[in-house]
């Protein structure tokens, strides 16, 4: 039997008023707790436990129900683990604000290091931690060889630096 249930008036206005909660709860953070695609996402789930009741109209109790479902989702997949905050980077591009905004200070790093021609990634990497530790970025804490990485491929893509040799270990020039 197919069932293509409609929103009830009372459930229209449940969903409205949790979607708009939701987009409200990153405010000032820089991160935004919902979406349209979660919006989406949070239609598919009221119409699915609409349909598993075989029922023409979405309840109230459906809305709730998806809403919950929707936020244990996304806390569950965008919680940062060193903020404890939901952190949509996490799930837009796979990597949090905080450690975007150090690979940019990396970026940034390496560029001034590159005077030099030519520097082993061993050195770059003890000459990096030097910086940041010595106050220039006080405000980044130390970054992972995971984030130096990520920087170096930033400026390979971006012709800056060139990396050579063994991959693990690599002259970057």
């Amino acid at each position: 039997m197919y069932v293509a249930p409609e929103l009830s008036e009372e459930a229209a206005e449940e969903l409205t008023e949790a979607y708009m909660g939701m987009r409200k709860l990153g405010t000032g953070r820089n991160t935004i707790t919902a979406t349209p695609r979660q919006f989406e996402s949070l239609i598919r789930l009221w119409e699915a436990l609409a349909k598993m009741r075989l029922s023409k109209v979405v309840t109230l109790a459906d809305v709730k129900e998806a809403v919950r479902l929707m936020k244990v989702a996304t806390r569950h997949a965008a919680t940062d683990p060193n903020t404890g905050l939901i952190d949509m980077d996490l799930i837009a591009i796979g990597i949090t604000t905080g450690s975007r905004q150090k690979i940019n200070v990396l970026v940034e790093a390496i560029k001034d290091l590159f005077r030099v021609k030519g520097i082993k990634y061993a050195v770059l990497y003890e000459e990096l931690k030097k910086k940041m530790d010595g106050g220039e970025a006080s405000v980044v804490e130390l970054f992972t060889e995971v984030e130096l990485r990520d920087a170096l491929r930033i400026l390979e893509e971006d012709n800056i630096v060139a990396l050579y040799g063994n991959r693990k270990m690599p002259l970057v020039r």
